[in-house]
């Protein structure tokens, strides 16, 4: 934490209502039971696919036959179930506009590095466990005008993979 970050909160600590308990983040935040069932049902509200397999290599092998030339396979760190986020590290800037370049962006992701909300997620890269520079990615690209017009693929893939492992 920050010397900056440290006098923030305890200046806000000092100055709010009397008898007004600490907030923390992680006893308000969404659990839930399942995640992967969580994780899957949101990426369809998204518009993405989920594909579960029993192994990376699986993964690779249905990508090239679904995806073909027109697709990139990147490897996802973690995923949030909450709202389908799956965070995608670059640890280098020659990786950063592969995924929003690509027609087909198809991910693989452990199961186990599925979380259940934004706050479980951020603690686990801000540990340094994770690569520091990435991108949450939530399904194919989407934006519309004032008019309501739907535009998928306008900045970013059209079709979304998911490869649950």
């Amino acid at each position: 934490m920050t010397e900056a970050r440290t006098s923030i909160l305890a200046a806000l600590r000092e100055n709010r209502p009397k008898g007004e308990a600490d907030l923390v983040l992680e006893d308000i935040a969404i659990q839930y039971e399942d995640p992967f069932v969580s994780f899957s049902a949101m990426m369809k509200k998204n518009g993405g696919l989920v594909v579960a397999m029993d192994s990376a290599y699986s993964a690779v092998a249905d990508f090239a036959n679904r995806c073909g030339p027109d697709g990139v396979l990147l490897e996802g760190e973690l995923a949030v179930a909450e709202n389908a986020a799956i965070w995608i590290p670059f640890r280098d800037e020659a990786e950063r506009a592969r995924p929003f370049l690509a027609e087909t962006l198809a991910v693989i992701v452990r199961r186990a590095d599925i979380v259940s909300n934004m706050a479980q997620a951020y603690a686990r890269i801000g540990t340094g466990e994770l690569p520091g520079y990435g991108v949450f990615m939530a399904g194919p690209s989407k934006t519309a005008d004032i008019a309501q017009c739907l535009v998928i693929g306008a900045h970013g893939p059209i079709e979304f993979v998911t490869y649950l492992v």
